[in-house]
């Protein structure tokens, strides 16, 4: 009895062995494909990630060709054939988004990036939509990067001279001017409605405290003081076509990081010398004429865009201007004893644009070559 006692405790112990290594066996290789579906979402992850990278990569490369590349739907695998990827191009309040998912395995990967598109005038230095004039006695006008002229230029005086790294003239007249937005809905587009509610539109993209807001016909006189230095818009907005003038009269140093946009429905001048300090910017945009006239030495960074004529005076003078110089119709240059440099800036090329200019970014554009947003979306 107690044999058979001894042996039936034996077999239960050998059966509870058996049930315990069994279950930690089954533990380990429970733990071990776990483990190996870790591994392997981990692997399909990373390569999904390299796939939507490669996405973003060929949208990229395909938008610099072609503006309107619209991109793919999902490719055949590619590398060796774990992964694909598919694009879409949509749009966005300021140009372009390029979404590219990744696929590997059972995971998928998504980044976007966004592009801006701008304007053709902003690739150039300067661009006028009827004709370049520059008339002068003893005087150097030079213009590095593009010079882009729908009209022709006209050179006269007594030892004047023009020396442009890259001029064309002739040019379409969608590739020099801005065409003001149809901001009224009465179905036309650049009229003298259009341009008071794009410049009420600009001002209200601001905080109250960052915009001076001026509705009169006479003539407004600006000077540099501390309470322009938060300023992003000043709108002097008058009655009808060529009232509320504005003056700039800006014998100081323009803060650092300034950037403001002086808006007219009449005209703009602009009475130098001014010094700007580093990534500070001046800029104009006037229904009617932009006028700048100088003495002396002036250096600024400015972008300018007249619906009608630029106009240019300076005597005695030499001056670097770095920016965008935009008008709808002529560009006069008038110089006596001067010697003037215009440089190009791709601030707002690359999507920088001056306060209040993303309202005219409508119309025939071209995509910016610089990623203004890169991050990843989870869904």
């Amino acid at each position: 009895m107690i044999k058979r006692t001894k042996k039936s405790v034996a077999l239960i112990i050998a059966c509870a062995l058996a049930v315990f290594f069994g279950i930690l066996g089954i533990a380990f290789l429970s733990s071990s494909i776990q483990e190996q579906r870790l591994a392997t979402a981990f692997s399909d992850s990373a390569y999904a990630f390299c796939m939507a990278e490669a996405g973003i990569a060929v949208g990229y490369d395909a938008l610099m060709k072609d503006a309107s590349y619209s991109g793919v739907t999902w490719t055949d695998p590619v590398g060796d054939g774990r992964g694909s990827y598919r694009i879409i191009i949509s749009q966005t309040s300021n140009g372009l988004e390029i979404r590219a998912e990744g696929q590997s395995g059972s995971m998928t990967r998504i980044l976007t990036a966004d592009l801006a598109t701008v304007p053709y005038p902003f690739q150039n230095t300067i661009s006028a939509g009827d004709d370049l004039k520059l008339s002068g006695l003893i005087a150097k006008l030079n213009v590095f990067g593009k010079t882009r002229i729908s009209g022709s230029f006209e050179l006269s005086g007594f030892w004047a001279s023009g020396a442009f790294e890259d001029k064309l003239e002739g040019q379409p007249q969608s590739e020099t001017r801005i065409t003001i937005p149809d901001y009224d809905g009465d179905g036309d587009t650049n009229d003298f409605d259009d341009f008071v509610t794009y410049g009420q539109l600009a001002a209200l993209d601001y905080d109250e405290d960052e915009v001076v807001y001026i509705q009169s016909d006479s003539t407004i006189n600006i000077f540099p003081d501390s309470e322009l230095i938060d300023k992003k818009i000043v709108f002097v907005e008058g009655s009808s076509p060529g009232e509320g003038d504005v003056n700039i009269f800006f014998d100081a140093t323009w803060q650092e990081g300034q950037d403001l946009t002086v808006i007219s429905t009449g005209d703009v001048t602009y009475v130098e010398p001014l010094q700007i300090q580093e990534d500070a910017r001046l800029s104009n945009v006037a229904w009617e004429d932009y006028n700048e006239a100088s003495i002396f030495h002036s250096e600024h960074e400015s972008v300018v865009f007249a619906n009608d004529d630029a106009n240019f005076v300076d005597i005695l003078e030499w001056s670097d201007t770095t920016g965008n110089i935009i008008a709808n119709d002529d560009i006069t240059f008038s110089e006596a004893l001067t010697w003037q440099d215009f440089y190009f800036s791709d601030r707002a090329l690359n999507g920088d644009l001056p306060p209040g200019f993303g309202r005219l970014a409508n119309g025939l554009r071209i995509v910016s070559t610089k990623l203004i947003d890169w991050q990843e979306v989870y869904e």
